[in-house]
């Protein structure tokens, strides 16, 4: 081989070292990646359960101001007003846990086919859907679920969506919470 050709080839130190600054760029920009896609997951969960919110205000519109059944077991009767769109029923922080017909949003079961003239809660205060881990909600049993850290999501009879520590929901259930259920 030629003089000239050498000294154009790398050596197998510089491949190496280039190998291995890259590798750490990688790593150095690995965390800030799963953040942002952890902060895409918490807004797509927010923008679902406001959309559940919107349905729910739309099925209750056609439906005298009646709240839809627990009986449905699901979000069967609002989604027709949510154009059919079965992923808006499930978090995006998990992957692929869920099957079809499954939801991981739960709806306040004390709600259940009652008119919005029965809530005699605040509003900001009564919560609609949350994180959970069935598609209904009833404080002694079903907790919360942290799919964002230690905070789950909740979307409110006011139409605000806010962030819940778990523990603050429900007594003497899986969650550990010292909320007392609201009454109606």
């Amino acid at each position: 081989m030629s003089k000239k050709l050498r000294n154009l080839a790398f050596t197998l130190i510089e491949i190496l070292v280039t190998i291995a600054i890259i590798s750490l760029l990688a790593a150095a920009l690995a965390p800030a990646i799963l953040r942002a896609r952890q902060a895409a997951r918490r807004a797509l969960c927010i923008s679902n359960l406001r959309q559940l919110y919107h349905g729910m205000l739309y099925y209750c519109d056609d439906h005298d101001d009646v709240f839809m059944p627990s009986a449905s077991f699901g979000f069967d009767l609002i989604l027709p007003y949510l154009d059919d769109e079965k992923e808006i029923t499930r978090c995006p922080m998990i992957d692929d846990y869920y099957d079809e017909g499954v939801f991981s949003y739960g709806y306040n079961e004390l709600l259940s086919s009652k008119r919005l003239s029965q809530v005699t809660t605040s509003y900001t205060d009564t919560i609609l859907f949350c994180d959970s881990d069935r598609s209904l909600v009833y404080y002694q049993d079903d907790p919360a679920l942290s799919r964002h850290g230690k905070i789950g999501y909740a979307a409110y009879l006011d139409g605000h969506v806010s962030f819940i520590d778990t523990r603050y929901l429900w007594p003497g259930s899986r969650s550990g919470g010292d909320r007392e259920a609201s009454p109606f």
